[in-house]
């Protein structure tokens, strides 16, 4: 009896052997065409190319964030065969530290410095990390900077525009222009001058 428990073990044990396991490689290379990657596993092998997953994907659109070279990801095996590779998470490491991002936040931090932030306290912020961001304030209001904003199109707004520096329109000055057409006394002069 313990002769056929032994076969049966070592029988499942070898069939085990031959499953692929979840390993963790080395990018070495991407190929942006196939948003495909080839890896190098730990014991020095490099792989094929092999698919990169996303969390969002369809057809020409989606979530895109594909590996660097260098990148330390996770490989897993479909079906436990190791013909059918695919790259399906990264991690952080000694050399590629993470953001001290708080629990129950969203970061998207681009190596450039520019995010996008969903923060804990309701706001939404944008920064492209040279002076201009937007911030969704989660009350409704707005907050932005950029050391020029240039919009194209019709501006509409229905409400108080306040400003603490000139406004200009067609080169018009709203704080100093020139008129013509003044005449002394209740008259009405003619209209604003370009300066």
């Amino acid at each position: 009896m313990n002769g056929q428990q032994n076969l049966m073990r070592q029988l499942a044990q070898m069939s085990t052997q031959e499953q692929a396991k979840t390993t963790i490689c080395t990018v070495t290379s991407y190929d942006p065409n196939a948003y495909s990657a080839k890896v190098m596993s730990p014991s020095g092998q490099e792989t094929g190319w092999l698919p990169v997953t996303s969390a969002w994907s369809g057809n020409g659109w989606g979530i895109f964030c594909p590996p660097t070279s260098g990148d330390m990801v996770e490989v897993q095996f479909q079906d436990d065969g190791n013909e059918a590779g695919f790259i399906c998470g990264r991690f952080f490491n000694d050399q590629d530290r993470p953001l001290a991002v708080p629990s129950g936040e969203l970061w998207l931090v681009h190596e450039s410095g520019a995010f996008f932030k969903l923060l804990n306290d309701g706001k939404a912020t944008f920064s492209d990390a040279n002076g201009a961001s937007v911030t969704l304030n989660g009350d409704g209001t707005i907050t932005s900077a950029a050391i020029t904003w240039n919009h194209a199109g019709a501006f509409n707004v229905d409400g108080t525009i306040t400003a603490t520096e000139d406004v200009i329109a067609a080169d018009i000055s709203l704080v100093e222009h020139p008129h013509d057409g003044v005449t002394p006394g209740a008259g009405q002069s003619g209209v604003p001058i370009p300066t």
